[in-house]
């Protein structure tokens, strides 16, 4: 388990966010230690995504997306933790890597502020505050964390029903449980799509109203 979580029961029974580091403002973007993540376009809320739009802005990285051809299309029901009749329904091919699951699921729930993010996969029959301790880690690329930029959908092996966990923002904590609904053919269009949507969707502060 990553230096960065610990037990949280009033989550997932997953983790609370250790070694908090404030925010600072720049011009270009929002840093968190280190790192510099920088401000996307604001998108009014309830304006975009709509149902069957691309959820996701990659063309900068589409040239790499080409080298990754696959058959497979897989879609993910993602729902907020605490909040779980808000979901979102996700369809991506498999050529397509975590990373871009990330950034669909950011668009989708309409937040603008960039932030670190992890995806946790817990081992099978793993239940309550015990399925995370032993996770596989996949994110920013550091000790005991695998590289979500580099992990494609098909590489992972994923099943059909399988479930796993996605945290956003290490501060603020939000947390989703994802499923995987259905692996069939990619079709096509762009993607990764919004395919459903039920409910609207939070303030990414929650002091904001």
């Amino acid at each position: 388990m990553g230096a960065h979580v610990t037990e949280d029961l009033g989550a997932v029974g997953a983790g609370d966010v250790l070694g908090e580091i404030g925010d600072k403002e720049t011009s270009e973007g929002r840093v968190h230690g280190d790192e510099l993540y920088r401000y996307r376009p604001v998108v009014a809320p309830g304006a975009w995504p709509a149902v069957g739009s691309s959820c996701a802005t990659i063309a900068e990285r589409g040239a790499d997306l080409k080298t990754r051809k696959s058959n497979s299309q897989y879609v993910f029901k993602i729902a907020l933790a605490r909040r779980r009749a808000v979901w979102r329904k996700i369809a991506l091919p498999g050529g397509q890597t975590l990373d871009d699951l990330h950034r669909a699921i950011f668009h989708a729930f309409d937040r603008f502020d960039e932030h670190r993010y992890c995806f946790y996969f817990p081992k099978p029959g793993i239940r309550g505050r015990e399925r995370l301790r032993d996770a596989v880690e996949y994110g920013q690329p550091t000790p005991g964390v695998w590289d979500a930029e580099t992990a494609t959908l098909d590489s992972l092996k994923l099943k059909a029903g399988q479930g796993f966990v996605y945290l956003f923002d290490f501060g603020d904590r939000w947390w989703h449980e994802v499923t995987v609904e259905q692996i069939g053919g990619v079709g096509a269009g762009d993607y990764p799509r919004l395919v459903e949507k039920h409910g609207s969707s939070p303030p990414q502060y929650r002091e904001v109203r």
